[in-house]
């Protein structure tokens, strides 16, 4: 009996492990945006900043410079209810800072919010072809 008192609080301790990693195994963050600048259309900028939002407060950002390539957003939560809002900024360090500076988000990807449902889900998307820029 003293051998079952000593075990039990072990073993309801796995118990208790092994049912917590079910809840949090829904949990997938295998879900990425590939972001590019394609350094067409009339106005040429140095750098574009490109944002990755969802309504439950997920966040990435990233910044490429003209004439690069493209770069992977990742570790993005997939979700099927929550999709997300990918904006772009473009800037120039010619840009007189005090006047001129660009608001974040200037330019919203034409088709949104996107949903990033299942495990390894991905979009890409190509600036300024894929944004409707408000300036």
């Amino acid at each position: 009996m003293t051998m079952f008192k000593k075990f039990a609080p072990l073993a309801f301790s796995f118990l208790a492990l092994g049912a917590s990693i079910p809840a949090h195994a829904e949990f997938d963050d295998s879900c990425f945006v590939e972001v590019a600048y394609a350094n067409s259309g009339p106005q040429h900028y140095d750098f574009v900043a490109f944002n990755v939002v969802n309504d439950l407060g997920v966040s990435r950002s990233i910044t490429l410079t003209s004439g690069g390539h493209s770069e992977i957003i990742d570790k993005l939560p997939c979700s099927t209810t929550n999709g997300y809002y990918i904006s772009a900024t473009p800037y120039s360090t010619s840009m007189n800072i005090i006047k001129e500076i660009p608001s974040v988000g200037l330019c919203q990807l034409k088709a949104y919010p996107v949903l990033l449902g299942l495990q390894v889900n991905s979009a890409s998307v190509v600036f300024p072809d894929d944004f409707i820029c408000s300036k």
